[in-house]
């Protein structure tokens, strides 16, 4: 993920400041944070919200070794449409959570 971003013309500042404009964390500290600590938490973000963008979706055809100039005709000629989706709960705000497994002491199991 990070490296077909940065193909794409994003700095990762520039992801941060998009992340938090989305509502996708509660600021820029938060961002760089889970970038650094959390980078599988944090790039699933921009999975889910960035490559889905109008603005990600003009800038495929740019992208090195995109394809053939007919590839690039077939690209142009597309729409970007929104996708629908639910996201996640903020990264911030998500809780880990063990499933509680219940093992019969060895009267009960008589």
């Amino acid at each position: 993920m990070p490296e077909i971003v940065a193909l794409a013309g994003y700095e990762e500042e520039e992801i941060d400041v998009y992340l938090v404009s989305e509502g996708r964390f509660s600021g820029i500290e938060a961002a760089q944070r889970y970038r650094r600590d959390q980078p599988s938490t944090y790039w699933n973000e921009v999975q889910m919200t960035l490559l889905h963008t109008e603005q990600f979706f003009d800038r495929i055809g740019r992208l090195p070794g995109f394809g053939t100039a007919e590839d690039q005709a077939t690209m142009n000629a597309l729409r970007w449409e929104p996708r629908q989706q639910r996201l996640w709960t903020l990264p911030e705000q998500r809780t880990r959570s063990v499933p509680e497994i219940r093992v019969p002491a060895p009267s009960e199991r008589e």
